[in-house]
């Protein structure tokens, strides 16, 4: 056996088996990583069209809340708007946190 020899491998063959294995743990890593990154980027897209119906869903209840209970209503109506924008409000606060805990889940 001689000094440039391990096992009978040269040391030129055990360094070239060494860089394969490496690169083939590097390659498997990047193609992960590209994997992860398109999931994410779906993920990013579906959020972002959910986040813009959710803030028009609410512009709209808030509005409808607005029209029912502007000073225009009579005075005997007025219970009932109130009670109205009462539960819009209560509902558009319930959608707008679900969409931040859906947010929160995928994190």
């Amino acid at each position: 056996m001689s000094v440039g020899t391990i096992a009978g491998q040269t040391i030129a063959e055990v360094n070239q088996a060494a860089i394969q294995s490496t690169q083939s743990k590097v390659q498997a890593a990047l193609n992960q990583l590209r994997t992860n990154e398109s999931t994410i980027g779906s993920n990013t897209t579906v959020l972002q069209i959910r986040l813009e119906f959710t803030k028009n869903y609410v512009i709209g209840l808030q509005t409808g809340s607005d029209k029912l209970t502007s000073p225009t209503s009579t005075r005997r109506c007025q219970p009932v708007h109130l009670q109205t924008r009462q539960q819009l409000g209560t509902v558009s606060l319930s959608i707008s946190t679900k969409s931040e805990q859906g947010l929160l889940r995928l994190f």
